[in-house]
């Protein structure tokens, strides 16, 4: 994982440079395109359920902790902007 984590790094920066270019192009206020992002970052992580062998209980987690972070993001994108 160790040898692996500058590429977990760059899949990063690429996902906050497209979530800036989609905020940009989407023009609504942070918080509705949070909860947009929230919920598909959310439902990405949920869906590891179908093949993980994890339980019901850290799927829901994981949809919840990813909701949180895209309403997080979607929140400093619209404080950003306003400036």
């Amino acid at each position: 994982m160790q040898a692996l984590f500058p590429l977990a790094i760059l899949f990063y920066v690429v996902l906050a440079f497209v979530f800036t270019l989609l905020y940009a192009h989407y023009k609504k206020s942070g918080l509705e395109f949070g909860v947009l992002i929230g919920l598909l970052l959310g439902t990405i992580a949920a869906m590891t359920y179908n093949y993980l062998p994890i339980s019901v209980l850290l799927a829901v987690l994981w949809f919840i902790g990813s909701f949180i972070q895209g309403v997080g993001v979607g929140l400093i994108l619209g404080w950003t902007f306003k400036k």
